[in-house]
């Protein structure tokens, strides 16, 4: 045997499948087709099958190992793409979800409000809206649900204004009412709404620099601060215009900061508003001299409770007198209120803690006010009184009432 005969031949391992022909010529012949891939072994025509058959025989076995194993990697991968791929998809759904359904129910419920400007139009269709068809969201408020408390026997006084609502947060109990939910302009009682996001959203002693634009409403047709273009006042500071001195040029100026426009901040205060299920009333500017500022006495009045829960805001509403010295950065201020009820004022009423006046021709004279009196503290609003005088005293006798029920 020569030597290259004593090197044992190579042979090679082909897999064949039911469509190739050659070695299965004999599947034309009627014999039944698999399924499954077939295997042989070709040896080179010089060598011997005998000599190299348990060769060939392991080659096959290994062959046939090997491609099964292949097989099932390949199966293996792909089920686990799926896999990745469907969780994958699972969990972008669920994260849309959550991110998409408060935009959703916002749309749902208020289609109206999506994409539109705050303005006289906006005002005009909530106003016009009729009772049946006010969507009413669930409110998110501090205090129990409000129902009617009123002692057996008792008669409610009788007031000038045309509507009034007057009740006690802490337990919700209701002590009057008068066209409650009629729909009326808000004078200056919108600057609560303003004063609450801000107390809500911003920084107290964060410093504010006045813009043109507040500066501009500093003249005889409206109430005002008398900030000047270019000061930096801190926004307590302006907080304490808002109110006390009922300022719409410190209003704007909070708008501007707040919101980053009056329009934007606008929009943050309907937003507030649907949040604590006041749905009879909308914004269209931050200070209320605007009349198509609209709100119902029941709605203001559950609106300046959430605001008193601040000790900010109480301090704030309770003030008869505030003062800012001067700096170079601003002039001085001296500010008074137009609340009567507080301590020191004309018509000071013992517990008197807030809240705000309002006037404007159409509103008539408008008032949010509050006191506490042993441990209770009752809110009440009047809209539509024909006097400052009426206004003062219209609050005093519900206040007299409330408290006269609130046992």
């Amino acid at each position: 045997m020569s030597v290259r005969q004593r090197h044992k031949p190579r042979f090679t391992v082909d897999v064949v499948r039911p469509s190739e022909t050659g070695s299965l010529a004999r599947s034309a012949a009627g014999v039944r087709r698999r399924k499954k891939p077939r295997f042989r072994v070709d040896l080179p025509e010089s060598a011997t099958l005998h000599a190299f058959a348990p060769s060939a025989a392991v080659a096959r076995r290994r062959a046939v190992r090997q491609t099964f194993r292949t097989l099932a990697q390949r199966r293996q991968v792909r089920r686990a793409t799926v896999f990745v791929g469907v969780v994958c998809i699972i969990l972008i759904t669920i994260m849309a979800g959550v991110n998409l359904a408060p935009q959703l129910g916002t749309y749902l419920t208020h289609p109206h409000t999506q994409g539109a400007s705050p303005g006289k139009s906006t005002a005009r269709a909530a106003v016009n809206a009729s009772p049946d068809r006010v969507l009413r969201n669930q409110p998110v408020l501090p205090f129990p649900p409000l129902r009617t408390h009123i002692a057996a026997g008792s008669q409610p006084p009788a007031i000038q204004a045309k509507s009034a609502f007057v009740f006690d947060p802490s337990t919700g109990w209701i002590f009057y009412e008068k066209n409650a939910d009629a729909l009326r302009s808000t004078a200056s009682l919108t600057k609560i709404m303003t004063m609450l996001l801000a107390v809500n959203s911003g920084n107290l002693d964060q410093v504010v620099t006045v813009g043109p634009d507040a500066a501009a409403l500093v003249n005889s047709n409206n109430s005002y601060m008398g900030v000047s273009a270019g000061e930096q006042l801190t926004l307590r500071d302006l907080l304490y215009g808002l109110i006390v001195a009922s300022g719409n040029d410190a209003a704007v100026a909070i708008a501007d900061q707040i919101g980053g426009s009056e329009a934007a901040f606008v929009a943050m205060m309907n937003n507030e508003a649907r949040q604590l299920g006041l749905n009879h009333t909308v914004f269209v500017s931050p200070d209320g001299a605007n009349d198509a500022n609209m709100s119902s006495a029941r709605d203001l009045a559950v609106l300046s409770a959430v605001a008193m829960m601040h000790p900010e805001v109480e301090q704030i509403v309770s003030t008869q007198r505030y003062t800012i010295p001067q700096t170079p950065r601003h002039k001085a201020y001296d500010m008074f209120t137009n609340n009567e009820l507080l301590p020191g004022g004309p018509a000071a009423y013992t517990g008197a803690n807030g809240i705000k006046g309002g006037f404007t021709g159409k509103a008539g004279y408008c008032m949010a006010f509050s006191a506490r009196q042993q441990g209770h503290l009752i809110i009440g609003v009047t809209l539509g009184d024909p006097s400052a005088q009426a206004r003062t005293a219209d609050a005093t006798t519900l206040l007299n009432w409330g408290f006269s029920q609130d046992s």
